[in-house]
């Protein structure tokens, strides 16, 4: 073997062995990571837990207040309408009653004037034979 051939041997055996041992620091330092967050993670959820739940709470707080204020928004405007058709309802009898109340004095005053009217009639047809 020559001597070139040594030094490549020798070189990239040392370079294998540098690999191999920073394959292991970084495969040791990962597991290190992983082993934490792995042993963390219950405590993570545990907290997220916690946390969400007042914050699910606030929400249907919220939610429900608003859905209440716009409960009340519509029920507020149906009363409106319902008052308002209700008086036009009621402005409708009222302009109904005053038409026929008109009709009824014109009708009594007519039947009241027809027998005057007959009376004046016969009386002319009479007079002028």
């Amino acid at each position: 073997m020559t001597a070139a051939a040594l030094v490549f041997v020798a070189v990239f055996g040392l370079a294998v062995v540098l690999a191999e041992r920073a394959v292991a620091v970084v495969s040791g330092l990962a597991l290190i990571f992983f082993e934490r967050a792995l042993v963390a993670a219950p405590v993570v959820l545990v907290v997220a837990a916690a946390v969400f739940r007042p914050v699910v709470a606030v929400a249907e707080r919220a939610v429900a207040v608003a859905s209440d204020l716009a409960l009340i928004a519509v029920a507020r405007v149906l009363a409106a309408v319902a008052v308002f058709v209700l008086a036009a309802f009621g402005l409708a009898e009222r302009a109904v009653a005053v038409v026929f109340g008109l009709a009824l004095i014109v009708v009594d005053r007519a039947l009241v004037a027809a027998p005057v009217v007959l009376v004046v009639v016969a009386a002319a047809c009479c007079c002028s034979c």
